[in-house]
């Protein structure tokens, strides 16, 4: 539905300017052949040629399309800044109006023929058209075509790193008809605190779930961005907007006595819209139907190892004679490591197999070993902090597993194990009620012993394993909470070394993989 509106406005604008090239003498049809129409658009209103290439441009093209637009009025001699307004944001019905009106004359570039002058812009009148523009092409923009996203944790470390700045791309996936279309198109979901904060959105519209058609499907690998699934969070205590199980381990590295209390008493969800959510980014490793686990670190997907690139990052330990400094890990661009307190020369550190065995080759290391949580009071001391959060799945994030991946049309028994694992599914992501009594499962008030699925999930891992929160600590990302893919780096900045990281300036995020790997993917 939401497709064949947009293609309706769409005709309308090219109906507007067919109008509008007959009654200046040009031949109407030109206006639905995307060549001769921005050839001919450029002739009416004496642009430089230029803009025929421009016009075919990502991006440039709004810029270019919006100014004609604005040429367009004016030839018909609709100057007020509204008549402007008007037909940028709602040309597929003010352009037709005015083309059909015999009234309506086209009076030549600018509405200058016969000696007639076109008002000139007065310096606000030109800024609030500026800004005007300036807002549309921004919000259509963001919403439907890409947006720039900057890495601000190390969970993708590795292939992602802290202080990446890379492109988002809506439309692979498909772009997401905003659920809150009424927004302030240059930020997420707050105004920054220098403007007073509070919500960036209104909720007096709220659309339903929704796509575009899309170029491709998530494959497995894929490296994507989507809204976190398990609500938003703000504390008294922490000043962060972080996941109750983020604060939980935060309060457990602080030695705070009964840390999952502490945190519960000072714990508050606010319930944002899907897509004004917090943004995360992470590999999928499982597409709907996939089955899940992971065994000692290894991952395995349909009971098959599924591929480990060389960069995914794990815990080390590294053992040396002599202490190290910052500067020996930094010469490797390690950048996450600890000396571990009371051990001597014994270090913690997160990185890849390739950069453990440069370290392991300095003179005064003497051994460096990868480290699982494979040990038994690694899963007593888990405190069920890993999703679905019960006694029943002792898991950790090393041992995870076997889960199954819902399926849009996957049908489950209802039984206990399921019910744990996929209640939050049923009831928060697709939107019915689910009880049990005596024993007996009801969804949305009616006996049943069976759920059919609405929609397809997806489960994220970040590439530093022991070093992110991802679909092992919440679970399943619905599609509906999927923002689009990673694209590629516009640049990256280092914190540690004070510059921009060159290597990682304009580059291809997914070009790492080789042909002989892709098999992995599907």
């Amino acid at each position: 539905m939401i497709f064949i509106l947009i293609l309706l406005m769409l005709i309308g604008y090219m109906y507007g300017i067919y109008l509008w090239f007959e009654k200046a003498g040009e031949i109407g049809w030109h206006a639905f052949i995307p060549y001769l129409r921005i050839k001919t658009w450029i002739k009416l209103t004496n642009k430089p040629k230029w803009f025929v290439v421009g016009s075919f441009v990502p991006v440039l093209n709004l810029f270019i399309y919006t100014h004609l637009i604005g040429e367009t009025s004016d030839s018909y001699r609709r100057y007020d800044f509204w008549e402007h307004t008007i037909a940028i944001l709602f040309g597929w019905f003010w352009l037709p109006y005015l083309g059909k009106k015999d009234e309506e004359k086209y009076y030549g570039v600018g509405g200058e023929r016969d000696n007639f002058k076109r008002p000139k812009k007065l310096k606000i009148r030109e800024w609030a058209d500026a800004i005007i523009f300036a807002i549309a092409a921004a919000y259509f923009i963001r919403t439907f075509i890409f947006e720039i996203y900057a890495i601000p944790t190390s969970s993708m470390e590795g292939t992602l790193r802290v202080g990446d700045v890379l492109v988002v791309s809506k439309f692979h996936y498909g772009s997401r008809i905003p659920n809150t279309p009424l927004a302030f198109p240059l930020v997420h979901h707050s105004f920054p605190q220098f403007l007073g904060g509070g919500k960036s959105y209104l909720e007096w519209i709220k659309l339903p779930y929704k796509r575009l058609p899309a170029l491709e499907t998530i494959d497995r690998n894929d490296m994507v961005v989507f809204n976190f699934p398990a609500n938003d969070t703000t504390t008294r205590e922490f000043d962060s907007a972080l996941p109750y199980y983020d604060l939980v381990r935060r309060a457990e590295a602080e030695g705070i006595p009964n840390p999952r209390k502490f945190v519960k008493d000072k714990y508050t969800v606010i319930a944002r819209p899907v897509d004004k959510r917090e943004n995360y980014i992470k590999r999928c490793v499982a597409i709907p139907g996939d089955k899940l686990e992971v065994k000692s670190g290894v991952l395995y997907i349909n009971d098959q190892a599924a591929y480990e690139p060389d960069f995914l990052q794990f815990t080390y330990l590294v053992y040396a004679d002599q202490p190290l400094s910052n500067d020996d890990f930094y010469a490797l661009d390690i950048t996450e490591f600890n000396a571990i307190p009371g051990a001597g020369n014994v270090y913690e550190i997160y990185t890849n197999k390739s950069k453990a065995k440069e370290l392991e080759g300095l003179s005064q290391v003497s051994r460096v070993e990868i480290y699982h949580f494979d040990s038994e009071a690694d899963f007593n001391g888990s405190e069920y902090t890993f999703y679905p959060y019960h006694e029943d799945f002792t898991w950790n994030q090393d041992n995870y597993g076997p889960i199954i991946i819902p399926s849009k049309g996957m049908t489950i028994a209802l039984n206990k194990k399921n019910y744990l694992l996929y209640e939050r599914c049923i009831r928060v992501y697709e939107g019915n009620t689910l009880e049990i009594k005596n024993g007996e499962a009801y969804i949305n008030g009616v006996p049943t012993d069976g759920y059919t699925f609405t929609m397809d999930y997806y489960w994220m891992m970040g590439d530093n394993r022991h070093r992110s929160q991802d679909s092992r600590f919440w679970g399943f990302v619905p599609e509906d909470h999927i923002v689009g893919k990673a694209w590629f780096l516009v640049t990256s900045f280092s914190k540690e070394k004070g510059f921009i990281r060159f290597d990682r300036t304009f580059r291809g995020i997914h070009s790492q993989w080789a042909p002989e790997e892709e098999k992995y993917r599907k």
